[in-house]
């Protein structure tokens, strides 16, 4: 029976018109709670009316937001093209041939390389080729090369409003995914890369070599940590979780001998112009806050840009606990961006908000990706 219907026939009971018997006190309260289920249900649908209004507006924002925002499939599609006529700008641009001439002046690993030391074979010695995005790389044997992920172009497109331009130091570079696509995307006028294990740098420089990119893609063979001197490098399993050992760690057994320096002297060893750097990235598998101890300088430029991997469990291997790397980190910069896909809250925050925004880290053990910069000239 329809509610109206029923509270007709209920008012024609209690006042005693009609066919029907007047009725007592008991249906006169069912007619009450009726009345006042059926003023909620009212309340009840405006209020899911309400709610479906703001989920509808809701979607339409997020298409919105998705259709402005740049995809890593659009840069993927033109990558073979953008990159074969950067690298045929680069070949007769007097800038980029002076700048391998100076690298190669400079940096003895490179030197090496470009004379064949290290680099009597095509391939080195526990390396592969792939074709890849238009170019050949080369990488150690039995990497997994996945073609939709070896260029990290959503994490270069992420970080684009801070780093576009200038010049990249990449730190932790492995076998140049990054350092290589932000160069020939012209994300980076050049980009200097730190790599110190042996076979990765062997890759790395043989894939510079090979794809005619000196001059934009400047390896070095080097550790980059917080003093310079000799120091032990630990390595993994697996190509990219090589990292350099805390001091007075024992096992020597998986560990190789390699050159450190702090960032500030490698800037000034490869006599780089530090007012040409825009962008830092680090990427060094827990000894991140090593690198920034070691930067004094380039801490105080602020217009350069920092890129740093924040992961709570490397951090503790090599020593570091999350707290103190913030407290480092908000005494350094004053504004910060988490790249993190599932972070929330507003994109550009204030260092003071790392502990509310970062708190996810702990609960959900996983990692993520600090943008991270100063205001102020």
């Amino acid at each position: 029976m329809r509610l109206p219907g029923l509270f007709g026939g209920m008012a024609r009971r209690l006042t005693g018109t009609g066919s029907a018997p007047a009725v007592g006190t008991r249906d006169r309260e069912r007619v009450a709670r009726l009345r006042v289920q059926l003023e909620q249900a009212n309340r009840d649908g405006e209020r899911l009316r309400e709610q479906l209004a703001r989920l509808r507006q809701t979607a339409a924002d997020a298409d919105v937001q998705r259709h402005q925002l740049p995809t890593a499939q659009v840069v993927q599609q033109l990558f073979a093209a953008r990159a074969a006529a950067r690298r045929r700008r680069a070949a007769i641009d007097d800038g980029v041939r002076q700048r391998e001439r100076d690298f190669l002046r400079v940096s003895d690993a490179y030197r090496a390389s470009a004379e064949g030391e290290g680099l009597r074979e095509a391939t080195p010695a526990g390396a592969e080729t792939v074709d890849l995005a238009g170019l050949t790389w080369w990488v150690p044997s039995g990497i997994n090369v996945r073609p939709d992920q070896w260029l990290r172009l959503r994490s270069i497109l992420q970080a684009r409003e801070v780093a576009a331009g200038g010049v990249t130091l990449d730190i932790g570079a492995h076998v140049g995914r990054t350092a290589v696509a932000r160069a020939l995307l012209g994300d980076a006028t050049a980009v200097y890369a730190a790599e110190p294990d042996p076979l990765n740098y062997a890759c790395l420089a043989r894939t510079v070599r090979g794809n005619a990119l000196g001059g934009l893609v400047l390896p070095d063979r080097v550790a980059i940590g917080a003093c310079s001197g000799p120091a032990r490098l630990q390595r993994a399993r697996h190509s990219g979780g090589h990292r350099l050992s805390p001091a007075g760690s024992g096992d020597t057994g998986s560990h190789i001998g390699v050159a450190c320096l702090t960032l500030d002297d490698w800037v000034r060893t490869l006599e780089i112009d530090v007012d040409e750097i825009t962008f830092v990235q680090v990427d060094t598998q827990g000894t991140e806050p090593d690198v920034l101890k070691g930067a004094t300088r380039l801490l105080r430029c602020r217009q350069i840009a920092w890129q740093i991997r924040i992961d709570p469990e490397r951090l503790r291997q090599a020593g570091h606990e999350l707290d103190a790397v913030t407290a480092m980190l908000t005494e350094a910069f004053t504004h910060f961006i988490d790249l993190h896909k599932r972070a929330s809250g507003p994109r550009v925050r204030p260092v003071s908000d790392f502990a509310r925004a970062l708190e996810y880290l702990w609960v959900d053990e996983a990692e993520t990706e600090l943008l991270l910069y100063s205001t102020g000239a």
